[in-house]
């Protein structure tokens, strides 16, 4: 935790000299952002018990504004230039200071965070209890665990005006451990389980409430428990509608994916059998004569082309037969 500056200001807008916001006794620690930039860079150029007249542009004050929530305050507009007459007192240190300058610390801040939820600063709210949540961790105390209780219950509808209900219904579980009799968060616990439709969370956390608080003083436990079954019956009502919205649709809806597309047919593939006969064999015709030779000479392959010198030792043959068989020879003497 940085230095925190103790100061007084006056702050106005500089164009009209119209004041919107007065502190006795403001607390800033620097570097956590927890005031305008403006403001914190002019206590930084600052020396305690000195005086500064800081201003200021609109893009390190408020930016896109501020609303008024008193008559006494006046509304910031857009951009606007703003002027602080500024008194420093002191700088503290924190991590060193002790229990009661810690408890003015964070007591600020929490007044800080209500001011800022006034303005619908949701997320600045939450940082300012934060940041008073984080002086007190290290101590302990009746005044310490009052305060507590009172961040922790305080960052609850700062979630719910954001919606964060899952967030609001934790810091609820976080007041509750600290004050289990704590009346406004069991208000807000119910609140939260009924966002998040936890109908019988809802209704246990406010019966809790009302038996606290059987006259309502501090919360309306008994009216938000006659408002949780018409919220039922409508949720359960619409639940079922917007079932049957969609069953229906998907009835009604045609389909339009693609047939699938043909596959052709594969090619038979020639498959092994156990029939010993053999196929027959196509072979082509052969001639007469080549047939004539297989039939008288069934181990010898006949040569159908005859060529000229197989014609001449054919021919050579027929003679020199024809000669010896005219040849007669003479007898031996």
């Amino acid at each position: 935790m940085g230095d925190t500056t103790v100061c007084s200001y006056v702050g106005r807008l500089r164009d009209t000299h119209k004041i919107f916001r007065t502190e006795k006794e403001a607390r800033f620690t620097l570097g956590d952002q927890d005031t305008v930039m403006g403001l914190e860079l002019g206590l930084r150029h600052m020396m305690p018990n000195s005086k500064a007249l800081v201003q200021c542009e609109g893009k390190y004050g408020f930016g896109p504004g501020r609303i008024s929530t008193s008559p006494d305050e006046a509304a910031i507009p857009p951009d606007a230039w703003l002027e602080y007459e500024v008194e420093l007192h002191r700088v503290v240190r924190m991590s060193v200071a002790e229990l009661p300058e810690k408890l003015c610390h964070a007591e600020f801040l929490k007044r800080n965070g209500n001011d800022q939820f006034k303005h619908k600063e949701w997320k600045r709210a939450l940082k300012s209890y934060a940041q008073a949540l984080k002086c007190l961790q290290d101590e302990e105390g009746p005044d310490v665990h009052v305060l507590r209780v009172d961040c922790l219950n305080n960052q609850v509808p700062c979630h719910a005006k954001m919606e964060e209900w899952n967030k609001a219904k934790q810091a609820c579980v976080d007041v509750l451990q600290l004050d289990p009799n704590n009346v406004k968060a069991l208000y807000r616990a119910g609140e939260s389980a009924m966002a998040l439709a936890d109908w019988d969370e809802a209704e246990m956390a406010w019966k809790e409430a009302l038996k606290l608080d059987p006259e309502g003083k501090a919360v309306s436990a008994a009216s938000a428990l006659g408002k949780l079954n018409k919220k039922r019956i409508e949720h359960e009502r619409r639940e079922k509608k917007a079932y049957a919205g969609k069953f229906n649709k998907v009835l009604t809806t045609p389909d339009l994916t693609p047939p699938p597309e043909p596959t052709p047919n594969p090619e038979p593939t020639p498959q092994l059998t156990s029939d010993p006969t053999p196929a027959p064999i196509l072979t082509r015709a052969p001639t007469p004569c080549v047939a004539k030779e297989k039939a008288t000479h069934p181990d010898k392959s006949v040569d159908t082309d005859v060529s000229p010198k197989s014609l001449l030792r054919l021919v050579l043959g027929i003679l020199l037969v024809f000669a010896l068989a005219a040849w007669q020879p003479e007898p031996w003497l």
